[in-house]
C-alpha cells in the first residue's frame, strides 16, 4: 500500500488561481507592442494561450483563450470579441484535450513533437475560425489578405509556447528529485503512533533510495506489483520511470488482506490515502505488471546472489604470527598520535555538526555534544516520540 496527495482538480482552489493567473497574461499580453511585418501586426496572445494549453486541462485551456482574448478585445477590438472567445477557447481546449486526454502516454519520447503537431492542428483551426468570421462580416479578399499574418502569427505563438514551457517544465523536473512534503510525513508519523494501525502492520518500507523496486520489493521473497495501481503525481509515467520513482512521503505496508479496509479508513483519518498495489506470493520471484504485460519478473534466489557468485582462496599458515615482531622505523608515540588526530577523518567534526540545527521540532532529548566542556560526541540517540500526545 502506498500513500499519497491528491492532485490538483478542476475547480479547486489551485486549479481556479492557475487558470485566473494564465487569463490575466493573455490579457496582459496583448498590450505587449505587436511585431509589425509586411503581413500586418503579429501579436504574442497565442502563445500564452498554448501555454496553457500545455501545462492545463482543456476547460481551463478554453478559459484562459477564450475569456483572455474576449477581455482584450472588448477594449481593443469590439467587433471581434464573439470570434476570439469562440477560436483561441478552442485553441486552448484542443491542444489541452489531445495532450492530456486523447494520447497522453503514447510517444512519450516525442513530448514535445507532439506538442508541435497538435498546435499546428489547433493553428488550422484559429486560421479557418477568423477566416471564416472575415468571410461573413468583411468579404472574401479581406479574409484572404488575413491569413498570411495569422499563419506568421500561429508559428511565433507555437514558438514561444514550446520554448516557455519546456525551460518551465525542465525546472519543475529538477524540482522533483527527493523533495518531501513535511506535512504528508507528520501526518505518517501519527498514522503510525495509532496502535490500531500498528498492529496490523507486519513488515514496513519507505519509498526512499531505489523507490518502489526497493520499498515493496523488499518485503517478501514473492511478490506481485502492480505498477498501474500506485498513485501517480505526474502522468504519463513508463514502467521503468514507475518502478523507481521515490518518494519522501511514502510507505509501503504488509497488512492481512482482511485488514485492508480497516488500514484505508485508518489512512484516511489522517487524510492519507492509502492503495492495495501489490500481493505477497508463495512463487519465490519479484513480478512487475504494467499496462496488462509483465515488464520484470526475476527469481529472488537470482536477487540474493547480487548478480554473481562470490567465492576466494585463502591460505591459513598455523602457529606463524607476527605480532610480536619488533616494528622497523618506530615513530615516536607523541608525533604518531598528533599526526593521526590531524587527520580530517579523525579529527573533531563539532564545527560540521553545528551547521545542522538538532532542535528542529523540539523532540530530541539529547543535544549532539555533551560533558562539562560539551565537547563530547553523544554516543546514543534518544528523541520523542512525535504526534501521540
Amino acid at each position: 500500500m502506498t500513500t499519497n496527495k491528491s492532485r490538483m482538480a478542476v475547480f479547486s482552489t489551485k486549479w481556479i488561481a492557475y487558470t485566473a493567473i494564465l487569463t490575466a497574461l493573455v490579457v496582459a499580453t496583448g498590450y505587449i507592442p505587436p511585431i509589425p511585418t509586411p503581413a500586418g501586426r503579429i501579436y504574442w496572445v497565442d502563445g500564452i494561450v498554448l501555454l496553457a494549453a500545455y501545462l492545463m486541462d482543456p476547460i481551463s485551456a478554453f478559459i484562459c483563450g477564450g475569456v483572455g482574448t474576449l477581455i482584450y478585445d472588448i477594449f481593443k477590438s469590439p467587433e471581434m470579441m464573439l470570434a476570439s472567445l469562440l477560436i483561441h477557447g478552442l485553441q486552448g481546449a484542443i491542444v489541452s484535450a489531445l495532450l492530456h486526454f486523447v494520447l497522453p502516454n503514447r510517444f512519450k519520447k516525442y513530448e514535445w513533437a507532439k506538442a508541435v503537431i497538435f498546435s499546428v492542428i489547433a493553428a488550422v483551426e484559429v486560421v479557418l475560425g477568423y477566416f471564416i468570421y472575415r468571410c461573413i462580416t468583411r468579404g472574401v479578399p479581406v479574409a484572404a489578405a488575413s491569413i498570411p499574418r495569422n499563419i506568421i502569427q500561429e508559428a511565433i505563438g507555437i514558438s514561444i509556447a514550446v520554448i516557455i514551457c519546456y525551460a518551465t517544465t525542465f525546472k519543475r523536473q529538477l524540482e522533483r528529485v527527493q523533495k518531501g512534503n513535511a506535512l504528508t510525513e507528520r501526518k505518517l508519523q501519527r498514522l503510525f503512533l495509532n496502535p490500531r494501525a500498528t498492529k496490523m502492520i507486519k513488515k514496513c518500507n519507505d519509498f526512499g533510495a531505489g523507490g518502489v523496486s526497493v520499498a515493496i520489493g523488499e518485503l517478501a521473497d514473492g511478490l506481485d506489483i502492480f505498477l498501474d495501481k500506485i498513485p501517480k503525481k505526474y502522468q504519463g509515467l513508463s514502467g521503468t520511470e514507475l518502478a523507481i520513482s521515490e518518494s519522501q512521503e511514502r510507505m509501503a505496508v504488509v497488512i492481512e488482506p482482511e485488514h485492508a479496509d480497516e488500514f484505508i479508513a485508518l489512512a484516511a483519518e489522517e487524510n492519507l490515502s492509502a492503495t492495495p498495489v501489490a500481493f505477497v506470493m508463495d512463487h519465490g520471484r519479484i513480478k512487475m505488471y504494467h499496462r496488462g504485460k509483465t515488464i520484470v519478473d526475476i527469481a529472488r534466489a537470482f536477487l540474493d546472489t547480487n548478480g554473481v557468485k562470490q567465492q576466494t582462496d585463502a591460505e591459513i599458515n598455523d602457529n606463524i604470527t607476527s605480532f610480536f615482531a619488533e616494528p622497523e622505523n618506530v615513530q615516536p608515540f607523541k608525533d604518531k598520535l598528533c599526526a593521526t588526530l590531524s587527520q580530517l577523518n579523525v579529527c573533531s567534526k563539532k564545527g560540521l555538526a553545528e551547521t545542522f540545527d538538532s532542535t528542529i521540532g523540539a523532540k530530541s532529548v539529547y543535544m549532539p555534544f555533551g560533558g562539562k566542556y560539551q565537547l563530547t560526541p553523544v554516543i546514543a540517540m534518544a528523541a520523542k516520540l512525535t504526534g501521540g500526545e
